[in-house]
């Protein structure tokens, strides 16, 4: 997926959708939720939430998961509450489980 964070976030979560609807395997899947994460929108979080209750995904979800969070608290507060309680409630890890809980305690 060809992308830059110079292009508008609307572009970018459109084309990591498009690839991650036309992912079929695990790979593929796992680097498009690196790439979701990196995309400032609620709606990228919305994407990733589904794979946190996914075991083979789960670790890469709630890494993407709390990046994105962590960066939505700065536009979208709500948002980020919501994606790292998402997080937290999974329990995947202890790392993941820490920072979300930070994302948190900041809202």
């Amino acid at each position: 997926m060809k992308t830059s964070d110079k292009e508008p976030a609307a572009a970018r979560l459109k084309a990591a959708l498009a690839a991650m609807n036309a992912a079929t395997r695990d790979e593929e899947k796992t680097l498009l939720l690196s790439a979701l994460a990196s995309v400032p929108d609620p709606k990228a979080g919305e994407a990733i939430k589904p794979f946190l209750s996914v075991p083979k995904y789960q670790k890469e979800a709630a890494l993407a998961a709390v990046t994105l969070a962590e960066a939505l608290r700065k536009t979208d507060k709500p948002a980020a509450k919501d994606l790292a309680q998402a997080v937290k409630n999974a329990a995947v890890s202890d790392e993941a489980t820490r920072r979300a809980n930070a994302v948190l305690r900041k809202n």
